[in-house]
């Protein structure tokens, strides 16, 4: 199985404390796109997980850097408890930062109209009922949670319309475009909880920023069991949630979810429509190089004015001084300076002029292969 290699910023943790009294960030700017085709959902015999990486099905804004979303997995019970109590189970979305190894998990309880009772049924019933749940979806007939249900949850339907797989499997969930698959209600109207924290599963590299949303999301009684005693079938009855690590010196900020427009590079990027299908896995690089190219523009563009200014100053003080016959250590006559530092201060400034609109160009064209870069790593997108 592997072991940790540290203990000083582990996950998960405890919230012991009231959401409502800790500090207040800034908001947290997300968005994905529907998910309108079939995905694949792997069992890997700890985990339910849905690899949705390279896919251009959006993510999160965290601290002026984008993270693209990898994959969704399911845990039961909830890794992360609130005030030493679990819910049934947590989702996790997993993202990664555009241009680095840093990932940002946003992780979301859930819990059901029966509450601690469901509870109560995932943490003690005997493994060996567990471990015959995927026998028996085997042999019978499936039937997904029905719609009617107390607090039935679209989003988490998505992934019921079929039998969960077996351990080491994997099945096909159809989606289509009439009926998408919506991420964004898991973060929807939710403040999250943020700590720096670490992977929970070995060797639980410390590279990870948590956000756990501070009250869990309803879904429905068969719902939840459905995934819990998936989880717990899986596992041969001992679930998939790590023990609570110590918070120690970590500090808490609490964050609102804020769903937004994903930012489009002014113009477009060479005919590449950005923030659709599967066109839009390059989102974050595409709005992060364009920052950096409006802003040597921006740059260039006051250079050059900073050097007509500076043209216009030299060639008043010397027309200035060339009047006056103030100008000492000469040989040609003061009439005629006056052309001569006005077509070398010009020269100067255009030198000045064409450096700054090269520096300008340069960041432009970086920002154009950097985004060109990332859309060459991505699949075209498939016709809808």
């Amino acid at each position: 199985m592997g072991q940790c290699s540290s203990r000083a910023r582990q996950s998960p943790v405890d919230f012991a404390a009231d959401a409502a009294g800790m500090p207040a960030a800034s908001n947290l700017p997300y968005r994905y796109q529907p998910i309108e085709e079939a995905f694949e959902l792997q069992n890997n015999g700890r985990t339910y997980s849905a690899d949705l990486s390279a896919m251009g099905y959006g993510g999160v804004a965290h601290e002026d850097a984008w993270y693209d979303l990898m994959n969704l997995n399911v845990h039961a019970m909830s890794e992360h408890t609130f005030a030493g109590q679990h819910f049934p189970a947590e989702l996790h979305l997993v993202h990664k930062r555009y241009d680095g190894d840093a990932l940002l998990v946003v992780a979301v309880p859930l819990v059901s109209p029966s509450g601690s009772s469901l509870l109560q049924r995932s943490s003690h019933v005997n493994s060996s009922r567990r471990a015959s749940f995927l026998q028996r979806q085997e042999v019978e007939t499936y039937q997904a949670p029905p719609e009617g249900d107390a607090g039935f949850n679209a989003m988490v339907q998505s992934f019921l319309t079929v039998a969960l797989p077996p351990p080491h499997g994997s099945i096909q969930v159809p989606a289509e475009e009439a009926n998408p698959l919506d991420l964004n209600i898991l973060l929807q109207g939710g403040s999250f909880l943020e700590y720096a924290g670490s992977m929970t599963a070995p060797p639980c590299a410390e590279i990870v920023t948590w956000l756990v949303r501070s009250q869990p999301l309803m879904a429905s009684d068969m719902q939840v069991r459905a995934l819990v005693d998936g989880v717990y079938a899986t596992t041969g009855g001992t679930g998939n949630y790590r023990s609570v690590m110590p918070l120690g010196g970590r500090s808490l900020v609490l964050r609102t979810a804020m769903f937004e427009e994903l930012p489009q590079p002014p113009g477009g990027t060479d005919g590449v429509t950005v923030g659709s299908g599967s066109a839009a896995a390059s989102t974050g690089a595409a709005a992060a190089t364009a920052t950096i190219a409006n802003e040597a523009l921006r740059v260039a563009q006051n250079a050059t004015q900073y050097a007509a200014a500076l043209e216009g100053q030299l060639q008043a003080e010397a027309n200035a001084e060339a009047s006056a016959g103030a100008l000492p250590c000469t040989t040609t006559p003061p009439a005629d300076l006056g052309p001569v530092v006005q077509a070398v201060v010009a020269a100067a400034t255009q030198e000045i002029i064409a450096a700054a609109n090269a520096s300008a160009l340069n960041a432009a064209n970086a920002a154009v292969d950097h985004v060109k870069s990332h859309l060459m790593s991505t699949p075209p997108p498939s016709s809808r």
